[in-house]
């Protein structure tokens, strides 16, 4: 929400900060996210929670995943590429170039529960390596 433009897009888009080390403020901004979300909006959820320095995916964080099964909401992966070369975490300036993005089936949720989260996020984190591939390549 700090940096400019990407900050005041998030607020137009309404969009719902998570407070990364504060896990009391975390849990409200994903109830606030719930609640969207049975009001009929549509949530964006970045798992990896920060971008990494060499452009390789992280661990996805459980929050998001918690809460597509309290809610039952079908996850959507989609799949970047291109991204990294175009700015990378720590690069200030754009560098010109090709990002594709693709869109993969929805996994539906109410299929996992607590105790299967850790299956859930792997099924997720699986798409969207295979979405993340250079379809020029493929």
């Amino acid at each position: 929400f700090k940096i400019p433009l990407f900050g005041w897009m998030a607020k137009k888009f309404k969009a719902i900060p998570i407070e990364r080390g504060n896990i009391k403020s975390s849990i409200k901004s994903l109830k606030e996210a719930e609640k969207r979300l049975g009001e009929g909006y549509h949530i964006c959820v970045l798992p990896e929670g920060t971008r990494s320095l060499d452009g390789k995916m992280l661990e996805f964080k459980k929050g998001g995943f918690h809460m597509a099964i309290n809610t039952k909401a079908p996850v959507l992966p989609v799949g970047i590429s291109g991204a990294f070369e175009y700015k990378p975490k720590n690069r200030w300036y754009l560098r010109p170039g090709s990002v594709q993005i693709n869109i993969g089936e929805p996994i539906d949720a109410s299929l996992y529960s607590v105790e299967s989260i850790q299956d859930l996020i792997n099924a997720t984190y699986q798409n969207i390596c295979l979405l993340s591939k250079d379809m020029n390549d493929v």
